[in-house]
């Protein structure tokens, strides 16, 4: 789960890169409790205060992410990468 959402979260870093957006993360539950054999769920959102179009998304699990542009407008132009942040050395 780390893993998954390390990547999402890079996916998501990737969106920010060069505008003066700023990524807020919310999760919830704040807290939980749970014992074994249980499953967990935790959701986090990742929002931006300006900067970045709500036409971008990212979403994915385990080891496969997909970054969307809906709506793609000619400013959208530029070189997109995937990078993963999980491990050193980072990687694209």
């Amino acid at each position: 789960m780390m893993m998954s959402l390390t990547l999402l979260l890079a996916t998501l870093g990737l969106l920010v890169q060069g505008s003066s957006g700023e990524i807020l993360l919310t999760q919830s539950p704040g807290s939980l409790s749970v014992v074994p054999g249980q499953t967990l769920s935790i959701k986090c959102t990742a929002s931006t205060s300006s900067g970045v179009s709500n036409r971008f998304s990212g979403s994915g699990s385990g080891t496969v992410f997909t970054l969307t542009v809906t709506g793609v407008q000619t400013e959208d132009a530029g070189d997109y990468y995937c990078q993963q942040s999980n491990s050193f050395p980072f990687t694209q």
